[in-house]
């Protein structure tokens, strides 16, 4: 008897034609199956250069730093209107909560890529009673000044952009 295997697609792997300036360029996208942390570093691993990952609403809880090397698009579900006014507001949909222990690695998403864009998510606090205050997203030295996009984002603490 044969076995049964499970199927069910852990991620969708679409290409999308895009034109630029009369030239044809391929742009991937992988869409994550959960914001479960495995979920988001197979898609991540499945994306090529310069593609996206297209993360779902809902909530989950990472308990270690996501480190970002490749060049790419991250992209949640959380929206946000009227950012730099007193009138401000966030659709909170796609939350990641910060469960991991201090261990001197701050940041929950630390970014080693040449270019980024980091959008549509939340950060809050997790379980964890020891926050390190530093802020969800870490951009390391080797981080080139002005290519990385961080928007659409909703964390009550201040972000952490010092070159570590």
């Amino acid at each position: 008897m044969a076995a049964k295997h499970q199927c069910w697609p852990r991620v969708d792997s679409g290409e999308k034609e895009v034109v630029r300036n009369n030239s044809r360029a391929l742009r991937h996208i992988v869409h994550a199956r959960s914001p479960a942390y495995d979920d988001v570093q197979y898609a991540v691993s499945r994306v090529p250069e310069g593609g996206t990952v297209i993360v779902p609403a809902g909530t989950a809880s990472w308990t270690q730093p996501f480190i970002l090397t490749k060049s790419i698009t991250l992209k949640g579900a959380t929206t946000t209107s009227g950012a730099g006014t007193a009138n401000a507001t966030a659709n909170d949909q796609t939350i990641i909560l910060d469960d991991s222990p201090p261990t001197g690695q701050t940041g929950l998403l630390i970014v080693h890529a040449n270019t980024a864009r980091i959008t549509g998510f939340t950060f809050r606090h997790g379980q964890s009673t020891t926050h390190t205050g530093d802020g969800a997203i870490r951009l390391n030295a080797d981080v080139t000044p002005g290519h990385i996009r961080i928007d659409h984002y909703r964390y009550p603490h201040p972000l952490a952009c010092a070159p570590q």
